[in-house]
């Protein structure tokens, strides 16, 4: 669906234009996540030289332009440390900068291996450190449905939005809008995986996955299971993680 989604939105919004390392190559880059603009677009995924700073200062120049939606990607999240004071000094602050008049339609995917082995620079989770910029969106699918429904919403926004993608959820399988690759997730909207009073249990990408085999294996423990989506401050959903504390009074 990572292909897919992209695919349709490049044929709908001619403005959108992807970059990033190898992008343009290995039919769709290191986890085909570009393959099918590359089959439709292949003069709008301009592969990249190993240079973060550069591509994402590149894509923020672009966003500020007016003229085009670039989609940058980072290979792996710890990257985004040599492209630190583009993606937060300059991208994450433009349009408070100009009195918020001045769209930043910028996405970013950054893919996380997190577990996976890659050693010490591939391994990074930078949720943490991306919430506390303010400026960006942040969003964490973690099925294929809600990978499309909020890809959507990042490519439709005139924010810059972080898209967080982990390497173990690009092969998994699930329920997916295969007939609605113009289907939406609302802003600031957590998803409810699992209801029951014991216990709320709060997570997001790749571990909602593992929380519900926990929870598979302690049956007596009945849990409210909240798939956060939004991490940004703005958009994290406050409503559903207190109504669900306030019902089980552990978290």
């Amino acid at each position: 669906m990572v292909s897919e989604v992209m695919g349709r939105r490049m044929e709908t919004d001619e403005r959108i234009v992807v970059l990033g390392e190898d992008v343009d190559r290995l039919k769709g880059g290191t986890n085909g996540a570009t393959k099918r603009a590359l089959e439709l677009f292949p003069e709008r995924v301009l592969g990249t030289p190993i240079s973060e700073n550069a591509f994402a200062g590149l894509g923020g120049g672009m966003a500020l332009d007016g003229r085009f939606r670039p989609v940058v990607e980072f290979m792996y999240a710890d990257f985004m440390w040599v492209a630190a004071d583009q993606l937060f000094n300059q991208i994450a602050k433009a349009r408070h900068m100009f009195g918020g008049d001045g769209a930043v339609p910028f996405v970013l995917r950054s893919k996380l291996a997190a577990g996976t082995g890659y050693g010490s620079q591939h391994s990074m989770d930078p949720a943490g450190v991306l919430t506390t910029a303010p400026g960006l969106w942040v969003v964490a699918p973690s099925d294929p449905f809600d990978y499309v429904g909020l890809m959507n919403t990042a490519l439709a926004c005139d924010d810059p939005v972080v898209v967080l993608e982990h390497v173990d959820l690009y092969a998994s399988t699930g329920i997916a809008p295969v007939d609605d690759l113009d289907y939406r997730i609302p802003v600031g909207r957590a998803a409810l995986r699992r209801e029951g009073g014991d216990l709320t249990v709060i997570s997001y990408l790749s571990m909602v996955g593992h929380c519900l085999e926990a929870l598979d294996q302690v049956p007596e423990i009945p849990a409210d299971l909240i798939d956060l989506r939004w991490l940004d401050r703005a958009s994290l959903d406050w409503e559903t993680i207190e109504a669900s504390v306030r019902k089980t009074n552990r978290v």
